[in-house]
């Protein structure tokens, strides 16, 4: 498993006008911070260095370009300070979404934490964070791996971290329950798949051996997600009608 592309979503400032966060970094399995390198370029809605691509959904657009959107990422830049700093991103709009993909140059197997500021001006009260946001780490296939909801402190002017400490333990598994629902594992939620439940004739099954990879052609894109369960859980061995591999101990391993 390889981490590919992280969608931060749901930034809103509901209180005040702005909404920003700056200093954002991630960390690596051995707790290293990943380096975006130097930058290549940096518009109000995309950039790019050497290591990292990144795009906004939005950027509050102002002369000469301190909130351009790479600020946000650039690991050479400093995590506090103000729009004079250059190292955070500005939105005049609510629900924005940041984008970060990881070049060819980087292979980051497992993401420990990540670091920012959501409340990152010390000369403007009105630009921050004000409500949840979340995380989303996807893989090369564009699987979902392990996202977060994370809630903002309100100090101004400092580095909030956050660990994501059961990041990545398993491979991507889809379940099947009665009520025709894949089973999230990050979210503890409950997806509609589809209006036609998938017979055992239906499902195609790769690398009986460890049972990796479970698919439904019938709804094939749907990608499948992190899951902890395995196989031999009643609720899942009884709707997948599969009690003949009941045997079977493990469906996934550590990646």
């Amino acid at each position: 498993m390889t981490v590919k592309k992280i969608v931060i979503s749901n930034l809103s400032n509901y209180i005040t006008w702005g909404t920003a966060i700056g200093g954002i970094r991630f960390f690596d399995e051995n707790n290293k911070m990943i380096t975006s390198g130097a930058q290549i370029s940096n518009g109000y809605t995309s950039g790019e260095s050497v290591n990292f691509a990144v795009t906004s959904t939005n950027t509050y657009v102002d002369s000469p370009g301190y909130h351009k959107v790479l600020w946000a990422f650039d690991t050479g830049r400093p995590q506090t300070g103000n729009y004079a700093s250059y190292f955070y991103w500005l939105s005049s709009n609510d629900n924005q979404t940041l984008t970060l993909t990881f070049k060819h140059t980087l292979r980051i197997q497992k993401v420990s934490k990540m670091t920012f500021n959501p409340y990152p001006d010390h000369s403007f009260a009105d630009r921050r964070l004000s409500t949840d946001f979340t995380v989303a780490f996807y893989d090369e296939n564009k699987i979902l791996i392990y996202q977060m909801t994370i809630t903002p402190i309100i100090a101004r002017n400092t580095v909030q971290t956050v660990w994501f400490e059961d990041f990545g333990y398993k491979k991507s598994v889809v379940f099947y329950d009665e009520n025709y629902c894949y089973f999230n594992k990050v979210d503890k939620s409950m997806i509609p798949m589809s209006s036609k439940y998938p017979t055992t004739e239906e499902l195609k099954i790769n690398g009986m051996d460890d049972l990796q990879s479970i698919t439904t052609p019938a709804v094939s894109e749907l990608k499948p997600m992190s899951m902890e369960y395995t196989i031999q859980d009643r609720i899942f061995s009884k709707s997948l009608n599969l009690k003949k591999y009941s045997n079977i101990k493990k469906v996934a391993t550590k990646s």
